[in-house]
């Protein structure tokens, strides 16, 4: 402020500064300064909106006047806030053509110091023009993001900017400078993009452009590139440095096009211009196939056909990598030359087709030779020439005649061939042999130079190989047509086959059968027998001849009763007659042995099928007619029915018979799902054979399908084993489980390994050695004395272990209006081979009684439930509101839950609110510090049991930590006697610890290590006279704490109360503060004061003593103005006190006082 017009006639002593803080609803003094200060710095909060007036004092009305200021000054308003904070970095400023746009910084709180944002001042300059002037912006609305203006913006010119923030306490220090910006456009796009060249590796393309640079020159082209025509990509960036920017070209790498191998594969390209506006519209895009030329073709053209006077020639069509690199193919061009040294007369023919692989060229000269080549034509090029092909103007001869087959075996054969035909003009110069395998589909060359005097080619086959032939011819004109094809199998005649078995026999019949391998025929086909049967008393065999090699049985009929007849037999395949087999001796009829193998080959709930074999089991000379089917229900399978309980007839070779358990002849009731006793017995003309070794099985069916699949108890798994587990069998239709088959794959989806396990009481079974992370399927089936069941349904799992445990839950909040407890958990453990994917939490009722896990996202370590609606394992809801409930959780990985954490028992209920904290002032001295409280009551614990009190405690308010934890819930006093240092300042906190939770933390309180100091005495008058009083006192006890000032207050005549020293200050002031720094222990311990201000010249004192621990005040004291007496008269003895002659008796009379009251006298002698 400035310094008032008018003093008042009495220099101006001093300034009072008031303050208000309700918007000048009511000041309040904040300070006095001297006359010679004009300025004052005045503590306020921050952000807040403070007024603040100024009045001067001269001292008018004396020191303790009524009013002893003057007029106040106007108000000043303002904001308790600096100035926003300057911008640390430069703003961004872009430009078009016509319009700057200046990005305006967005300020926060700090920024702002708290108070209302205003705006901002936006500075701009034209560096193209004559001055360095800034044109100067204001903008008010203080949503938007931008400044943007279109005010003498020229075209060309460039533009900078700088941006003040503004508050309600005015603007902030301008920001650095911005970088220049142009005004301009883009540029127009390029034009007549195209590809100058291609090779596989490489793409290089060229463009054109108008030269429209938008008012700023181009700075560089963007080139974008795609892999399928519609999303590009930018590829490179070609600025003013680079060698290819003025010719505008670019060389495309084709091994990577935006993460794409494209070597050999269309590349789309476009272009963009680029000035200091910014980036043009691509060009339109151009596609170019990555490839060079084509391959030179590395043979010649292929003679076709060829005649006196036209000449047919071909090629193969061109492969479109290994050739054509990919690119499109558009056809060949293929020329004809005599072979000449002149080549003006050679002869070419561009052909357009992409299908064509022929082309005739007529007119020629008969006899003469002409040399014909081709290249390939594709989107990038044409190849070099082919190799020439050398071909004679004639006909190719007629195909070689009269081929045949000479010798076969199981690897070789050999064909000839005669060369009777019309040669063509050309005398035959060879002879080719081509060789099928696969019946003429394909064929190969089996020898291609035969000279034409050899006629004969022998060539390699494989056993029961069937081989095709042909033959060519060759002259100067070329190869013949194929001669007929002639074909054979490959293999040697038929080896020795095994002797003749006895089928049957009679009285004038005997039956046998043979057989032969593939092996015996060497793989070739069977197509008949010769048989020989001699005439029963060794004399000569007789051939009969069978055609059909599918008949293996001969039946001698015709024979006398009783002989014996030798046989032998003869194969016949494709290459020929085999050798004869050995002989046997075969004699007439008798009963057949018993059946052997009996068996079951299926069975069922009222069926079962039976399987037996007569393998070399003697049918007595004759064919078995039938076979008898036995059973009974003894189960010890001692007592038979008299009679067979089911007839099979034996034709067609059956050895095989479902018989019905549900109602079996001979024998009553069913016997469905019951032990059946089971033989066979077989029957020919001679007889029937005895019953057959009997089983025992139960007429029952297979197991039933599992119907779920196998299940993994990760508690005994590993990461590399898994402990397969599956229920008890059911479906077993009355039959005993026997086992079950494990199978499981290489977690690659790969081939099943089996394991069978032979124990029915076995329900899990351990895989080892697997690997980590991978997935297993798994299934199983149940095995039964009847039969295996199918395969359970495929169940995958992942070879992981269960993943460690987490921490016990901890209680994290609680809301009490919606009864939501939620807790959390800590985890830093094995996770068992695989990733955590989330969390298994359950709660309950007890631990022992806990409801179905719920999953919490592997993000999350916070799990909320409603403590009214807590659910057990029947999924029953329980309300646990005020009351105990039970949580733990368990880590989940791609293998299923983990190991579950500890069970927490944790209360439903808010945590308890902070206990009202107090020094306890008898528990504090300079070896000790104590404290205090209150303990909330049950409805600021919200129902929740107390559990302890805890202790917290520092040397600094900034940090206390936890000191100790009360369990005895009745305790509310606390004291601290280890460590403590005399006079030091100890923080506390104390939180009460219930069931539910620890609650919040009380207001520090702070303890000095030291009893409260004595109270002080009362301030006494240590001299004076009638208008003055020297005040002294005397300084109280204060223990450990050092005192830290004094403060004296006085009352006149009944007025209020006022500090009188150090300083003389005004009512209403907090005057508590021990660290007050008006206030020094070292000053005198007295003060003058002047009694003139109390009319009644008496002046009522306390002192107020400070320490480091607060302060005390002394009990108040009146005190009268008064000088000291006036000398006493000579004192005189008394005789009646002077009693002996070692007594005087004085007495004296009072002086005048001087207005003093007497408080005694002094008597001196000498």
């Amino acid at each position: 402020w400035t310094f008032p017009g008018s003093n008042g006639g009495v220099p101006i002593q001093k300034f009072f500064v008031y303050t208000s803080v309700d918007s000048g609803g009511s000041y309040s003094l904040d300070s006095t300064v001297a006359a010679s200060t004009l300025t004052q710095t005045i503590s306020c909060t921050a952000a807040s909106y403070i007024m603040v007036k100024v009045a001067a004092s001269n001292g008018v009305g004396g020191a303790y006047g009524t009013d002893p200021m003057g007029p106040y000054s106007g108000a000043l308003g303002t904001y308790c806030a600096a100035t926003p904070d300057t911008p640390a970095t430069a703003t961004n400023i872009t430009a078009t053509g016509s319009l700057l746009t200046v990005n305006l910084p967005s300020p926060s709180v700090a920024d702002l110091h708290s108070v209302a944002h205003t705006g901002w001042t936006v500075y701009i300059d034209d560096l193209d023009d004559d001055d360095a002037e800034y044109t100067v912006f204001r903008v008010y609305d203080t949503s938007t993001a931008w400044l943007r203006t279109p005010t003498g913006v020229v075209r060309g010119h460039s533009y900078r900017a700088y941006v003040e923030i503004c508050s309600v306490v005015g603007c902030s220090g301008g920001s650095p400078v911005s970088e220049a910006a142009t005004a301009a456009d883009a540029p127009t796009s390029p034009t007549n993009l195209h590809a100058t060249s291609t090779t596989n590796d490489a793409i290089t393309v060229e463009w054109d452009h108008d030269g429209v640079d938008g008012g700023s020159p181009i700075t560089a082209w963007l080139v974008y590139t795609s892999t399928d025509g519609s999303s590009f990509n930018h590829s490179t960036t070609i600025d003013g440095a680079a060698t290819n920017f003025s010719g505008r070209t670019h060389v495309q790498a084709c091994a990577v096009v935006g993460g794409v191998a494209s070597s050999m594969q269309y590349v789309w390209f476009a272009v963009a211009a680029q000035n200091m506006a910014g980036v043009s519209a691509q060009s339109p895009p151009v596609a170019v196939h990555c490839s060079g030329p084509p391959r030179t073709p590395s043979t010649a053209p292929t003679l076709v056909s060829t005649s006196a006077t036209a000449i047919t020639v071909g090629w193969s069509l061109p492969h479109a990598t290994a050739d054509l690199y990919g690119a499109k193919y558009l056809g060949i061009t293929v020329c004809i030359d005599d072979d000449d040294s002149n080549t003006a007369d050679k002869s070419c023919v561009a052909l357009d087709s992409t299908v064509q692989t022929t082309h005739q060229f007529t007119s020629l000269q008969a006899g003469l030779t002409y040399l014909v080549s081709y290249q390939l034509r594709t989107e990038s090029g044409s190849s070099g020439w082919s190799p020439t092909v050398s071909v004679v103007a004639a006909a190719v001869p007629e195909a070689p005649r009269n081929v045949r087959v000479m010798t076969v075996g199981d690897t070789s054969v050999t064909i000839g061939w005669n060369n009777t035909g019309y040669n063509g003009g050309s005398p035959v110069s060879s002879n080719a042999v081509y060789k099928s395998t696969d019946f003429g589909v394909t064929w190969s060359t089996a020898s291609s130079s035969i000279a034409p005097n050899i006629l004969v080619l022998a060539t390699s086959c494989t056993q029961a190989q069937y081989v095709y032939f042909y033959v060519t011819a060759t002259n100067l004109a070329g190869e013949s047509a194929r001669s007929d094809v002639v074909t054979t199998r490959c293999c040697d005649t038929p080896d020795q086959p095994s002797p003749p078995q006895r089928v049957s026999r009679s009285a004038d019949s005997i039956t046998v059968s043979y057989s032969i391998s593939t092996a015996g025929l060497h793989s070739c086909s069977l197509v008949g027998w010769n048989v020989y049967v001699d005439n029963g008393v060794g004399g000569p065999f007789t051939q009969h001849h069978i055609n059909d090699g599918s008949q293996l049985e001969f039946t001698a009929s015709g024979l006398t009763a009783g002989a014996f007849y030798l046989f032998k037999v003869q194969a016949i395949s494709e290459s020929g007659v085999g050798a004869e087999s050995n002989v046997v001796n075969i004699s007439a009829a008798d009963p057949p042995g018993a059946p052997i193998g009996l068996a079951v080959i299926n069975s069922s709930d009222t069926a079962i099928s039976l399987s037996w074999d007569m393998n070399g089991v003697s049918d007595g000379g004759a064919k078995v007619n039938y076979y008898y089917i036995h059973a009974t229900g003894d189960v010890y399978c001692n007592t038979w029915p008299g009679t067979a309980q089911a007839t099979v007839f034996a034709s067609g070779g059956v050895l095989n018979h479902t018989l019905d358990c549900t109602a079996i002849s001979g024998l009553v009731g069913s016997f469905s799902q019951e032990y059946l006793c089971l033989a066979v017995s077989a029957a020919n003309i001679a007889g029937t054979s005895a019953r057959s070794d009997h089983i025992k099985w139960r007429c029952s069916d297979k197991p039933d399908t599992p119907t779920t699949g196998l299940s993994v108890d990760r508690l005994y798994s590993s990461k590399t084993s898994m402990r397969l587990e599956w229920p008890s069998p059911g479906g077993l239709h009355g039959a005993f489980v026997r086992g079950f088959e494990v199978d499981y794959d290489d977690g690659l989806n790969g081939l099943y390994t089996t394991v069978k396990i032979g124990s029915a009481t076995q329900r899990s079974y351990t895989i080892e050695g697997l690997t980590t992370g991978r997935t297993y399927r798994t299934r199983y089936r149940v095995v039964s004395e009847t039969g295996t069941s199918l395969s359970s349904p495929i169940a995958s799992h992942l070879a992981a272990a269960m993943p460690s445990a987490p921490s016990a839950p901890t209680y994290y909040n609680y809301t009490v209006a919606g009864t939501t407890m939620t807790v959390t958990w800590t985890w830093s453990g094995d996770n068992g081979g695989s990733s955590i994917i989330g969390w298994h939490v359950s709660t309950g009722v007890t631990p022992d009684n806990m409801g179905y896990p719920l999953a919490v996202p592997a993000y999350s370590r916070y799990f909320s439930f409603d403590c009214m609606f807590v659910r057990d394992a029947a999924n029953t809801t329980y309300n646990l509101h005020n009351n105990y409930t039970y949580v733990k959780v368990a880590a989940l990985n791609g293998g299923g839950p983990g190991y579950y954490s500890p069970v927490s028992r944790v209360w439903c209920s808010e945590r308890p609110q902070p206990p009202v904290v107090e020094e306890d002032e008898d528990a504090t001295s300079d070896t000790s510090v104590g404290i205090k409280w209150t303990v909330p009551n049950n409805s600021l614990t919200y129902g929740a049991p107390l559990k302890s009190t805890l202790i917290y405690m520092g040397s600094s308010n900034l940090s206390l930590s936890l000191y100790d934890e009360l369990l005895n819930t009745a305790a509310r006093t606390y004291r601290v006697t280890t460590g403590i240092v005399a006079g030091r300042a100890y923080y506390f906190q104390v939180a009460v610890k219930s069931a539910a939770a620890e609650g919040n933390r009380s207001e520090i309180v702070e303890v000095r290590a030291c009893k409260q100091m004595e109270q002080p005495d009362p301030p006494f008058r240590a001299d004076g006279n009638a208008t003055h009083n020297l005040i002294g006192w005397l300084a109280p006890v204060s223990y450990g704490c050092p005192i830290t000032g004094f403060r004296l207050f006085a009352q006149h005549s009944g007025l209020t109360w006022q500090s009188v020293y150090p300083y003389s200050e005004p009512p209403g002031l907090d005057l508590t503060s021990p660290f007050d720094s008006s206030l020094t222990a070292s000053w005198a311990m007295q003060h003058y004061m002047d009694c003139r201000e109390s009319a009644t010249l008496q002046i009522s004192y306390y002192l107020r003593v400070y320490s480091t621990k607060g302060y005390r005040d002394s009990a108040s004291v009146t005190l009268t103005c008064a000088s000291v007496p006036e000398k006493m008269a000579v004192p005189s003895q008394i005789a009646g006190l002077s009693s002996s002659n070692t007594t005087i008796g004085l007495n004296w009379t009072q002086p005048a006082m001087n207005n003093g009251t007497v408080v005694g006298y002094r008597v001196y002698r000498n």
